[in-house]
């Protein structure tokens, strides 16, 4: 029986391969930066009208004529609901017990902060301070998925100072550093129940241990943290005073979490089982290591102004997902960790963006837009981490300048459509499996306030 319990316990390690990594999406890249971008779809990557150029392209700080500071955030207001259609336990033998799980993306805003500083006729300076990417859905500890994900959440913060300097009077070039912390949370269960019929009888497990497929269910977490440096570079160009072309880049960030915390809790019956079979230490928790790479985009902008009072804009963005591969999370101690290593899969996708805006007067410009937004994942790789499908923004917004004052308002919307219901059926390695569709959506909000000097 020793030896059956044993297997268990190593059971029980290889089912910690089911701890995903922060699985991102097109959602993943925070592209709603800057509340007059948000109002114009992300589209106006050429259009230099403040600030917040320095994230989408540095170099349009020299077109800035006025040194400024922009204070704004998002409020994201999506959903994201589960409908189960049959998912399973024990290879198919019984349905898993839990519920749909709760709506989860919570309501989340994210700042922003920039400023802009004019040296002189050529030199421009700036300094940025964002969130470019982010994720947390959380389904709840009775979510019928809960063997493959309950909550996962990942932050980065980004400080960019940035520098641009025109060369001649139609081109300018800009380039920065971006200094990033990136900070990671992830959690699931793990159904011991199911881990000990791998090795011993139903009564046994019951019966000795109180461990009960569905039902005897342990928690694992992993935390990290760490900082990075990557760059961003554009260049800007005028063939003619109504026409203006920009090229930007913003590198690969490549995060080593050295000091990753994995933990677990047990329930008293499966702590028995491995100390049965020899191992009771097995999942206890400790350091571990693993990595991200955010990935590398290069975006090409336009502008044109068809009159005084109207302005055109479009964009295209090539982000190069391909380096998020895999994850692979390995304990310092593997005696109390467990190893990991998960298929992400992620392929280079493109967003598309068409806007324009209109001078009412010099007080109020009102601005729309549409985007589309490949996602990155393919169907068979889908996660309840992050599922995500095609989409679809359409967005509005509007400028308030008072002439007689150094500040200006601007507020942004986007409603955010997916491209139908995302689908679901993967296995776990525990004999689960989770099938259902996700109902993901919603909207966006921004506003931000700008004081010129």
């Amino acid at each position: 029986m020793i030896a059956r319990v044993s297997r268990a316990a190593r059971s029980c390690l290889i089912a910690m391969c089911l701890v995903h990594g922060p699985v991102l999406g097109a959602g993943f890249a925070i592209d709603f930066i800057g509340a007059r971008s948000i109002g114009a779809a992300t589209a106006d990557g050429a259009a230099a009208a403040d600030a917040a150029t320095l994230f989408t392209n540095p170099a349009g700080l020299a077109y800035l004529d006025a040194d400024q500071w922009i204070v704004g955030s998002d409020v994201f207001l999506f959903r994201d609901r589960f409908s189960d259609s049959g998912s399973t336990i024990l290879g198919g033998a019984l349905p898993t017990p839990g519920t749909n799980g709760a709506d989860a993306i919570p309501t989340t805003a994210v700042p922003w902060i920039f400023g802009s500083h004019r040296i002189n006729d050529r030199l421009a300076i700036g300094l940025g301070i964002t969130a470019p990417f982010g994720l947390k859905t959380d389904y709840g500890n009775d979510f019928v998925g809960r063997y493959q994900n309950v909550l996962s959440s990942i932050t980065v913060l980004d400080v960019n100072p940035a520098i641009a300097y025109r060369a001649a009077e139609w081109i300018t070039l800009g380039a920065g550093v971006s200094a990033q912390y990136a900070s990671a949370r992830l959690t699931q269960a793990i159904d011991f129940g199911t881990i000990c019929l791998a090795a011993l009888a139903p009564a046994t497990c019951a019966g000795a241990f109180g461990l009960v497929p569905g039902r005897s269910d342990g928690y694992t977490s992993l935390d990290a943290h760490d900082v990075a440096i990557g760059f961003n570079a554009g260049v800007m160009m005028e063939p003619r005073k109504e026409t203006r072309l920009g090229i930007s880049f913003r590198s690969s960030v490549h995060h080593h979490f050295d000091d990753a915390q994995q933990r677990f809790d047990v329930p008293a019956g499966a702590r028995a089982l491995l100390a049965a079979g020899g191992t009771p230490d097995a999942l206890t928790g400790g350091s571990a290591s693993t990595s991200l790479t955010l990935p590398a985009r290069m975006s090409f902008a336009w502008r044109e102004e068809l009159t005084r009072k109207v302005r055109l804009f479009a964009s295209a963005t090539r982000t190069l997902w391909h380096v998020f591969d895999n994850t692979v999370v390995t304990p310092h101690d593997p005696a109390t960790g467990a190893a990991v290593s998960i298929e992400q899969g992620y392929r280079d996708a493109w967003r598309f963006a068409v806007a324009a805006d209109y001078a009412l007067s010099d007080r109020w410009t009102p601005r729309g837009g549409i985007a589309y937004d490949e996602t990155p994942i393919p169907a068979r790789l889908t996660q309840a981490a992050l599922p995500d499908r095609d989409r679809t923004y359409l967005t509005t917004g509007l400028s308030y300048t008072d002439p007689s004052s150094k500040w200006l308002w601007d507020v942004g919307y986007s409603y955010v459509r997916y491209a139908g219901r995302i689908p679901i059926n993967r296995a776990g390695l525990t004999g689960d499996t989770l099938r259902g569709t996700f109902d993901v959506g919603g909207h966006v909000v921004a506003a931000q306030i700008v004081r010129r000097y």
